[in-house]
């Protein structure tokens, strides 16, 4: 084995090994929510826990309750201070944009993603929400995308 082989290798497993930590480290760091009911996720997020309204937001529309989903996910949304809060954002966007029983609302759904591109959220957020934004645009008139931008400009 040449030595190009050999540090190619070493490299690989070295990379294996962060990444295999990085994600037991994210699974300790959630376990606390994994563990839940549905009741002590819902506790959490009324009680400003941005993490349990992503986890409650996301058991419920698992379960087809897309009102008391998107209600967790605004409550996130509106107590972002870590990514969970961030991803509640474009939750709620995405619940905007394919509506509840088809019947979406591309205004709603323009606003989150426009207060997560403009927000402190980690980069791949703000880009995935800066695409939908773009695409949804598209779609909206002048005054739709007007008064979407005013929203999100509103105190959450």
């Amino acid at each position: 084995m040449n030595e190009k082989m050999l540090t190619a290798i070493v490299l690989a497993v070295v990379f294996i090994l962060a990444v295999s930590g990085a994600a037991f480290s994210q699974s300790r760091k959630y376990s606390r929510y994994i563990k839940q009911s549905s009741q002590g996720l819902l506790d959490m997020c009324l009680t400003g826990d941005d993490a349990g309204c992503f986890f409650y937001g996301g058991l419920m529309e698992k379960k087809g309750k897309r009102v008391d989903s998107r209600s967790a996910y605004l409550f996130g949304a509106m107590n972002a201070r870590g990514r969970a809060g961030f991803v509640c954002m474009y939750s709620l966007g995405k619940s905007y944009e394919e509506g509840m029983n088809g019947d979406g609302d591309i205004v709603q759904a323009y606003r989150w993603y426009d207060v997560l591109a403009n927000s402190a959220a980690p980069k791949d957020l703000k880009a995935k929400a800066s695409a939908r934004r773009r695409a949804l645009g598209g779609k909206m008139s002048a005054s739709e995308i007007s008064f979407a931008t005013m929203l999100a400009g509103l105190p959450l």
